[in-house]
């Protein structure tokens, strides 16, 4: 097999694998926020949305809390988790970039989490930071990147992350095949792709280009030296062969 196209395949690879993985770079956090509201769904939130001049709801998901048709634990993937954009979930503009925002329906300031809930929230969180390789000390709330209380003083980080360590595997069966169904519905975009990745595709392809150079003009170097080694050696050859003719001596 050819060393050129040896790089190419191995360029391939390379570049395949980045772009695997690529997901696991897209976001830094896990930003947590409730609805304030006692009932809704995505589509309420979007409609909420839509009086703000917003296309969308501002989340990438939503989390049923059993009040409207999906049941409580429930994600809905928005447009924004789709293609993994950023919404205009907080005033922190850095936050909303480099953050995945999950809105959990329901008013926590005014009511305690249900404890039916928590290990769906938990499940849901685990899979999350395993998705995206975001840390459990990158999960945080909407009022620890902006002015706010949400997602309400019954939601504590602590206990959260004890839901997510302790209860995730306790979420009924159907919530999770249901939360990795939803999960599932992702996919990059050119225009959400990580930027450094990006530079580092670029990179990779400049090497092995690079490389690729190099070889064809060290090959052809060869080539031409061989051919004139080749050529002056049956020159020398012939001389040789010419001198060495006896001719008859004269009588």
């Amino acid at each position: 097999m050819r060393p050129g196209f040896l790089l190419l395949l191995l360029l391939a690879a390379i570049n395949s694998l980045l772009a695997w993985n690529a997901e696991r770079w897209r976001f830094d956090s896990i930003v947590v926020h409730h609805s304030a509201t006692r009932t809704g769904d995505y589509a309420d939130i979007k409609a909420m949305h839509a009086k703000r001049g917003w296309d969308d709801a501002a989340y990438q998901l939503i989390m049923s809390n059993g009040s409207a048709e999906l049941p409580a634990g429930a994600l809905e993937p928005t447009g924004h988790y789709r293609d993994l954009s950023p919404g205009p979930a907080t005033r922190n503009q850095r936050a909303n970039l480099r953050g995945l925002h999950l809105c959990i329906i329901g008013n926590y300031q005014a009511e305690e989490f249900p404890e039916e809930m928590r290990p769906a929230l938990g499940r849901a969180l685990r899979e999350l930071s395993k998705r995206f390789d975001v840390p459990p000390d990158r999960i945080m709330f909407h009022r620890d990147v902006s002015p706010s209380v949400c997602p309400g003083k019954h939601i504590q980080k602590e206990e959260m992350l004890r839901w997510m360590r302790d209860l995730a595997n306790q979420c009924p069966p159907e919530i999770a095949a249901q939360q990795d169904q939803a999960l599932a519905s992702t996919g990059l975009s050119l225009g959400t792709y990580p930027r450094f990745l990006l530079l580092i595709h670029a990179a990779v392809s400049g090497v092995f280009l690079l490389a690729w150079s190099l070889l064809r003009f060290f090959t052809k170097r060869r080539s031409r030296t061989n051919r004139h080694s080749s050529g002056f050696s049956g020159r020398s050859s012939g001389r040789k062969r010419s001198g060495s003719v006896r001719y008859p001596r004269p009588r």
